[in-house]
């Protein structure tokens, strides 16, 4: 699923220390609803850059990120006229999917207002599994309430969907 919310992979070890032996990899799927088609770029914690590099059929991505220090700052950016640049953060290899939630989980878990701020200077705005939790967990719950009220007003008006025309 393009939009889900994942930013790291909970089978993975977090450790800080650069990642050694095999091959690892940070690897996800970069959407604003429908697939991004632009350019991503992955970020460690020590700054060293990968890419960018172009998004794949389908907003798909990979980084090797053998020998790199965690956690992962990923910024992708669609380059068909609109110029949006959704940010998300991985905790060690695994997946690092990209979306608009990624993006507030990003800026909510750092405690900033834009999430560029994290990905351009991650020493000053460090992001550990903690934070990372606390602000998927805050996101869910805001989501829950506003569906929830949805629902309600949706059964309240006595609307029946079953029931509206369709645009076959």
């Amino acid at each position: 699923n393009p939009t889900s919310p994942t930013l790291s992979s909970s089978e993975e070890p977090t450790s800080e220390e650069p990642t050694t032996g095999t091959t690892s990899t940070v690897s996800g799927v970069a959407a604003t609803g429908a697939a991004m088609t632009g350019t991503v770029t992955l970020k460690d914690s020590n700054g060293t850059v990968l890419g960018p590099q172009a998004i794949g059929a389908g907003g798909t991505f990979s980084f090797d990120v053998t020998g790199l220090t965690p956690p992962f700052y990923i910024r992708a950016e669609d380059t068909t006229g609109t110029g949006e640049v959704l940010y998300s953060v991985s905790m060690g290899p695994g997946t690092g999917n990209v979306n608009p939630l990624t993006n507030l989980i990003v800026a909510a878990a750092a405690g900033v207002n834009d999430p560029a701020d994290v990905y351009n200077d991650p020493g000053s705005h460090p992001i550990d599994q903690t934070a990372l939790d606390d602000a998927v967990e805050d996101v869910q719950d805001v989501l829950a309430v506003l569906l929830d009220r949805k629902s309600t007003r949706l059964n309240s008006s006595h609307t029946d969907i079953s029931r509206m025309p369709s645009s076959a």
